[in-house]
């Protein structure tokens, strides 16, 4: 029976698409890259390279059990069981391997989903930590803003009531002097009249 690559456990369409990029798009393409060449497909660790060719092992020895099964069909017809008896035992073997292969992908699969939910919620809560500091920022800056304008009012209310009072003095100094010279003026006109 000729498999494709998403006969095998661990290996979907989008997993196979991208191992299709790098040159693997056959299990026997799959088979001759080996652990090695797998894990120079991005995703692809140690651990995922190896459970990918172990189910792939197991599949391929299930093909082999299949085989030897209907030989040893042919065979138990003829009256001898041994190679039936070895088909069931190799195609047991494959199965249990193919099933701890398929377990061993689902569990790295759902340790990769926790990693991600708990880079998210971390990031999640970075990116609130963040908010929160730069609302507390620009609370600080509307404070500090309220607080200049109020200090500007006033100083520019303090330098208004300085200039009235200039204006005060300049005008009592204005009128005295005023005074002063009407004074002198009639002195003048009584001296020049005398």
């Amino acid at each position: 029976m000729k498999h494709q690559l998403t006969d095998i456990p661990g290996i979907g369409e989008s997993t196979a698409a991208i191992l299709a990029g790098h040159g693997i798009d056959s299990v026997k393409a799959l088979s001759k890259a080996g652990v090695s060449g797998l894990m120079q497909v991005p995703g692809f660790g140690g651990k995922r390279a190896e459970t990918v060719m172990n189910a792939l092992a197991a599949l391929q020895g299930e093909d082999v059990a299949t085989r030897i099964a209907a030989q040893g069909a042919d065979v138990t017809e003829q009256g001898s069981g041994k190679l039936a008896g070895k088909a069931d035992k190799e195609q047991k073997k494959a199965a249990k391997a193919a099933e701890k292969a398929a377990l061993k992908a689902d569990k790295e699969q759902k340790k990769a989903v926790r990693a991600a939910e708990k880079a998210a919620q971390k990031a999640d809560k970075a990116e609130k930590k963040a908010a929160k500091a730069a609302e507390k920022e620009a609370k600080k800056a509307e404070k500090q803003q309220a607080k200049a304008d109020k200090a500007a009012g006033k100083a520019a209310r303090k330098a208004l009531k300085e200039k009235k009072k200039e204006a005060k003095e300049a005008e009592k100094a204005a009128r005295v002097a005023a005074k002063m010279a009407a004074k002198g003026l009639k002195k003048n006109v009584r001296a020049d009249l005398a």
